[in-house]
């Protein structure tokens, strides 16, 4: 940059969103961690919050599809309220999925990166990242969601929990290009999401508060320290963008009673929870919603079904018959 201009950061902090960095209890390949974001009471499509998953493997996607699929109520498992958004995806499909997302026929996009640029929906409630990326990619990922004036979001990361076993402050040494190149020919594609040369030894203290020492090449710009810290997560962030401090906010405060539920409360991935029967009728924002079927757009249900987003139904998932 030239002496006659100016470098001015104005920085990228998101005070509205609460951060939840948990590490995955199950198995990884169970995704049984994504099953906070439907409720145990989900019988119309408004009662799922509008949310983005960001995974980084295509075929894991589905998987994740045809989890959060099994858990729905039946009439509700044929209705696209759950769907993928990839770059695999054609231009039309593509668009007619994110306006039924935008206006709420879409509940859950399941996307790659395809969804994170150039994207500003105002009411997404919730964004998860599944696996660690650079912090660069989560704090992009995570500003997907609260865009609109006034509105609070979440923004989790779920970890795998071999990122707890890494040295979050100093890399590893690359190996040389041709051992590298056989390393990775012989990894099951999607196995590992772990990609940089890390260094054994995770951070370990036992002082309130600690956090990982931050480096120019610590290891995903930062995201192994912010998994790792004993502190806050949010001070990693600022501390990596050079962000203005803000006012420290008891994040509680941000979320409402039953988006907060969905975090200090996990259901630990049975489904549904213990001792939870079905009203007859649930109460939301003043909209009473039946437990019976019901439309919430007869058109959109329709061009899901028989438009440019039902004709990949098939190839989606396999309901539960």
């Amino acid at each position: 940059m030239g002496k006659e201009y100016a470098f001015i950061n104005v920085g990228n902090e998101r005070p509205e969103l609460a951060l939840v960095i948990r590490r995955c209890q199950f198995p990884m390949k169970s995704f049984r961690d994504l099953a906070f974001i439907l409720d145990c009471h989900v019988y119309h499509p408004l009662d799922i919050p509008k949310t983005f998953i960001f995974l980084d493997n295509k075929t894991l996607a589905y998987q994740v599809i045809d989890f959060l699929v099994s858990l729905l109520p039946s009439h509700l498992r044929y209705s696209g309220i759950i769907r993928p958004f990839n770059a695999r995806h054609g231009t039309k499909y593509r668009a007619d999925a994110m306006e039924h997302f935008r206006k709420g026929n879409i509940r859950v996009l399941v996307c790659t990166d395809a969804a994170g640029m150039g994207c500003d929906i105002p009411d997404v409630d919730i964004v998860v990242q599944w696996r660690v990326v650079t912090l660069s990619t989560l704090v992009q990922r995570w500003g997907r969601a609260a865009r609109g004036p006034g509105r609070t979001g979440l923004a989790v990361l779920l970890v795998e929990p071999a990122a707890y076993t890494y040295n979050p402050t100093e890399p590893g040494q690359k190996e040389p290009d041709q051992k590298q190149s056989k390393s990775k020919s012989q990894s099951p594609k999607g196995r590992n999401s772990l990609k940089e040369p890390l260094r054994k030894g995770g951070f370990q203290s036992m002082v309130p508060g600690a956090q990982p020492e931050l480096h120019d090449n610590s290891p995903y710009e930062g995201t192994l320290a912010m998994v790792q810290t004993k502190g806050c997560h949010r001070k990693i962030w600022t501390e990596v963008f050079q962000n203005q401090p803000v006012r420290e906010t008891h994040w509680p405060m941000l979320l409402g009673k039953d988006m907060l539920a969905r975090i200090v409360e996990p259901h630990q991935g049975v489904w549904p929870p213990p001792n939870s029967t079905p009203t007859e009728e649930s109460t939301q924002e003043g909209r009473t919603t039946p437990a019976e079927p019901t439309r919430f757009d007869s058109l959109a249900v329709a061009d899901l079904v028989s438009g440019s987003l039902g004709c990949f139904m098939g190839i989606i998932w396999h309901p539960q018959r």
